[in-house]
């Protein structure tokens, strides 16, 4: 699954292209209806095998479960879901032990994608996903207690909390409140969140890739609704602040707009309610994300010249405005498990 520090090292070559005055965004006016009927074609086609793969050769756990939840929101989309979370049933038990406790944003998509298909995630192909996300959990004798995954917070902690937060809503679970209280400590003075105010402080600069950023300060807003704790003020100002004047959003403050920070932002809308006033005009932050769709379907990151698979699955469920741990297709569980 792509994370934010994947977008990060994107924006030396996104700014590059700014500075030449040079727009890779597909640009063209498309219907929501269009785009994502198109998209859907698109994503489902990455995944003839059974799963999406990052290499060409293995299953890449995160991105089959993303690709699911992001297809999961039509009925044609749905019908490749199922066989992408039916290919997860059959190989579960492998693939959860590849995954270690040191994935947990993997394990939270999977979670979330099961869910959305009514399927159990406390026993999915003989597999309690739940115990495997909570064993990753950092207890008060570990080096980051409260945060779930060992690995380095510095890029991605903040939006693999938010997500394991929201795994942990869409299974009935309780959140701890460890969890919710290291969440809360990386918020920055402005509002914004920090990927980890230890080794990622707020005094960061922009301009070096570094402090608060939005897929993080979105990934913390949809943890805190996840964990039904309030959502900071100050960070709903921040994001409708930083919101550029097509509606969308990038990376940081003042970078170009990007689908995949809209994207998120989109996510973290759908979980607040008011979210109409709260983070500005969605209709056009719908718009600057529509603006990256291709003509021939899958949303582009700019600097590229093609769809990518991270974008597209964003964008999908930006465009559905569902809260990630929704119910989406109840009545798909017999044929993913069967």
């Amino acid at each position: 699954m792509s994370t934010p520090s994947t977008l990060r090292r994107l924006l030396v070559s996104v700014a590059a292209i700014q500075t030449l005055g040079l727009s890779t965004l597909a640009g063209a006016s498309v219907s929501q209806a269009s785009a994502t009927a198109k998209s859907t074609t698109w994503l489902a086609g990455q995944a003839s095998a059974g799963y999406i793969s990052t290499n060409g050769i293995s299953v890449s756990v995160g991105q089959s479960a993303q690709s699911a939840l992001a297809l999961s929101h039509t009925s044609a989309g749905a019908t490749t879901g199922v066989k992408i979370l039916h290919y997860l049933w059959l190989h579960a038990p492998a693939l959860a032990t590849s995954l270690s406790t040191t994935n947990p944003g993997d394990v939270a998509v999977w979670i979330l994608a099961a869910n959305a298909y009514g399927v159990s995630p406390k026993n999915f192909g003989g597999v309690n996903l739940v115990s495997h996300l909570m064993a990753s959990l950092q207890g008060p004798s570990g080096k980051t207690p409260g945060l779930f995954g060992t690995e380095d917070p510095t890029y991605d902690g903040t939006y693999r909390q938010g997500l394991a937060l929201a795994a942990l809503r869409a299974s009935g679970t309780t959140i701890p409140a460890a969890a919710v209280a290291w969440l809360k400590a990386q918020q920055c003075p402005n509002g914004a969140f920090s990927s980890d105010v230890t080794n990622n402080p707020c005094s960061g600069l922009p301009a070096n890739y570094a402090g608060p950023d939005t897929n993080s300060t979105a990934a913390a807003i949809i943890g805190l609704g996840a964990a039904k704790a309030t959502v900071p003020a100050t960070a709903l100002a921040f994001v409708k602040r930083d919101a550029s004047r097509a509606g969308g959003w990038g990376f940081y403050p003042t970078n170009p707009t990007d689908p995949n920070s809209t994207a998120l932002v989109l996510w973290a809308a759908a979980t607040v309610q008011g979210s109409t006033t709260s983070f500005g005009s969605l209709t056009k932050a719908t718009a600057a994300l529509l603006a990256a769709a291709a003509p021939t379907g899958g949303f582009v990151y700019p600097g590229n010249s093609a769809p990518d698979v991270t974008s597209t699955e964003q964008a999908l469920q930006a465009l559905s405005m569902k809260p990630l741990w929704s119910i989406i297709a109840p009545s798909a569980k017999k044929a993913v498990t069967g």
